[in-house]
């Protein structure tokens, strides 16, 4: 005695809407003095948005740069926070000038680079006018 069976056929459909897809939380950079005048420079930056649920976390590593030879440090930020407050979303780094002379007419560029994908997501034009070489 054969019997029917019904299978019920469930049609998914993604949403193309901008809203809805999930991206890495922005950052900029604090301040607008753009020239380095000591080996020890402090930049701070601001996640311009709470980390949520379509708003994912971000770390990236900074540098300066000269083209692609670094010429500090590297250091690691990550972008993580979910607060309301701007005060909260605030993240600073200090990066170590490598001695050497720099010709403080040319740009040399504030470079931050996500850890994941190694993919450049911020490149600031910087000065660097150094008055005293890192002999010290």
């Amino acid at each position: 005695m054969p019997q029917e069976i019904v299978i019920p056929v469930i049609t998914l459909r993604e949403s193309e809407n901008q809203s809805a897809k999930t991206r890495a939380v922005e950052f900029s950079l604090l301040g607008s003095s753009n020239k380095v005048v000591t080996n020890k420079q402090r930049f701070e930056f601001i996640q311009t948005e709470p980390v949520s649920e379509r708003v994912l976390a971000r770390s990236v590593l900074v540098s300066l740069r000269d083209g692609e030879t670094m010429i500090s440090d590297e250091q690691s930020l990550t972008f993580d926070s979910s607060s309301g407050l701007m005060d909260e979303r605030k993240r600073s780094v200090i990066l170590t000038i490598k001695s050497g002379q720099y010709d403080k007419s040319k740009d040399h560029f504030l470079i931050a680079r996500d850890t994941q994908t190694r993919v450049e997501v911020v490149r600031i034009p910087v000065k660097v006018d150094l008055a005293f070489a890192n002999d010290f």
